[in-house]
């Protein structure tokens, strides 16, 4: 996953440099563009609030291997200035002004005093590019847009085969081509940075990768004590061993006696550390200090589908 941005000093990136990078893009799947925003919400049993949201196109969920809960994202030919205002609800926003309803979809809200209409609702756990936005809407591209406003962000994802070098070469030639399109630019640079860097930062890696190695190991130490004593233990049973052989117990039965103990062993042992695990995390995200990035999504997870890979994200 790659997060495309534009480092200049208005900010990011205009519409006008996003179609310019779109068209002679070769190295990325589905460019797509969002920027945040703040949205006043109407519709519902409740009276109108305000929420954090983002205005995205066709290209967003599909960029971040997410699917909806209900009902679906946003077509490719909803990016148009010429397409209505179109809504994907949050489940929280969702459960808390439309009481979980599907008849939510296809109903008309308001969006900043503006109709739109509802086309989907995304899980609970996927918050991007903030932790608590709750709404998204349509972004319509203006493909005669001047350059700026500068409020947008680039997002896509690197074709099969293509490195993060290759990348970024082909990505400095478009912002030639841009500042050639557009002399106002100075010293265009457009840097790649992979998602991961771009919503934990790059101080923090080092820090966790230190901590893992640590982690790592105390279990190897651990793994060679528990060795050592199961082999001082099976050394102090030799004679309990061979008296059960004298008294008719055959190989077997007691292969199967030393798994079942072992395997019991290893649950008590598994359970306790699943246990410690727990009360860690829900200390950790009790103690955060505020500047630890997702903290409130971590969790102890039976796995990791890959729809799920990019959720719980948020951006500064």
């Amino acid at each position: 996953m790659r997060y495309f941005r534009r480092d200049f000093a208005f900010g990011t990136m205009s519409v006008c440099d996003f179609l310019m990078w779109r068209e002679n893009n070769h190295a990325f799947e589905e460019p797509s563009l969002f920027r945040n925003k703040v949205m006043d919400i109407g519709g519902g049993a409740r009276f109108p609030e305000q929420t954090q949201g983002a205005a995205v196109t066709a290209g967003f969920f599909p960029t971040l291997g997410v699917r909806p809960l209900i009902g679906r994202t946003f077509s490719e030919s909803e990016d148009k200035p010429v397409s209505g205002s179109l809504t994907v609800l949050g489940e929280s926003i969702w459960r808390r002004r439309f009481g979980a309803s599907a008849a939510v979809l296809g109903q008309t809200i308001l969006v900043d005093g503006a109709p739109s209409t509802v086309v989907g609702v995304m899980p609970g756990a996927f918050r991007f590019p903030r932790r608590d936005t709750e709404v998204w809407t349509n972004l319509p591209l203006d493909p005669l847009a001047r350059f700026g406003p500068w409020f947008y962000r680039g997002l896509s994802r690197l074709k099969p085969g293509v490195s993060m070098e290759q990348a970024q070469a082909e990505t400095n030639q478009i912002a030639l081509r841009i500042m050639q399109a557009n002399p106002y630019y100075k010293r265009l640079m457009l840097p790649l940075m992979p998602m991961r860097d771009a919503l934990l930062g790059t101080t923090l890696r080092p820090a966790i990768l230190a901590l893992a190695g640590a982690v790592v190991l105390v279990l190897l130490i651990a793994v060679a004590n528990v060795a050592n004593l199961t082999l001082a233990r099976a050394t102090v049973r030799e004679r309990e061993m061979a008296l059960r052989l004298c008294l008719g117990a055959g190989r077997g039965r007691l292969v199967r006696q030393l798994l079942t103990e072992s395997a019991l062993l290893s649950a008590m042992g598994g359970a306790a550390g699943l246990a410690l695990a727990w009360g860690g995390v829900a200390l950790i995200r009790a103690w955060n200090p505020g500047n630890l990035p997702l903290i409130d999504s971590v969790r102890l997870d039976s796995g990791a589908p890959a729809d799920d890979c990019c959720r719980g994200a948020s951006s500064s």
